[in-house]
């Protein structure tokens, strides 16, 4: 219950929640003190809606790189997928196909991109233009279904905003 309430703290700019935040969150990268495994989400969502997201990103996917866990790998994705600068956005999604993202996790990004009308433009123009990669990654039956769930969720986001649009 913390961790969703965190959340939506981090999600309404709430000043205070954002500072502790960063705070453990250095304190985490330094590995002073390890983050319980229910408020790494919130805080990750936290240094990336910070003053510095450039930063945050990359002792992310530092973070991802050194982890084991899919766990934890997963739930960085998911906060890389909540950006909301273009650039960072840009790179996110390049990283979603390189190699070090399992093909059923890159749902988590994109998933996660619809939070912001800039990230649902973003992420489905890049699917769009990256079409056949998907469609190669997505092989396998069980990816085969990861990638329609990729298609349906992009397509009904880019018919909302068209929606919105008209």
């Amino acid at each position: 219950m913390r961790s969703l309430v965190l959340v939506r703290l981090v999600s309404a700019g709430d000043e205070k929640t954002l500072s502790e935040a960063k705070e453990r969150f250095e304190k985490h990268v330094k590995q002073e003190v390890i983050l319980p495994a229910d408020l790494r989400a919130a805080v990750y969502r936290a240094v990336l809606a910070s003053s510095d997201p450039t930063s945050a990103y990359d002792a992310l996917i530092k973070l991802y790189r050194e982890s084991d866990l899919a766990e934890e790998k997963v739930r960085i994705l998911r906060a890389l997928g909540t950006v909301k600068e273009a650039e960072l956005m840009d790179r996110i999604l390049e990283f979603s196909l390189s190699d070090e993202v399992k093909a059923q996790d890159m749902i988590s990004i994109l998933y996660n991109m619809k939070t912001s009308s800039l990230g649902k433009r973003k992420g489905w123009d890049f699917f769009k233009s990256h079409v056949e990669i998907f469609k190669t990654k997505f092989v396998s039956c069980c990816c085969h279904i990861t990638f329609l769930c990729i298609s349906r969720e992009l397509t009904l986001i880019a018919l909302a905003d068209y929606a919105t649009l008209s």
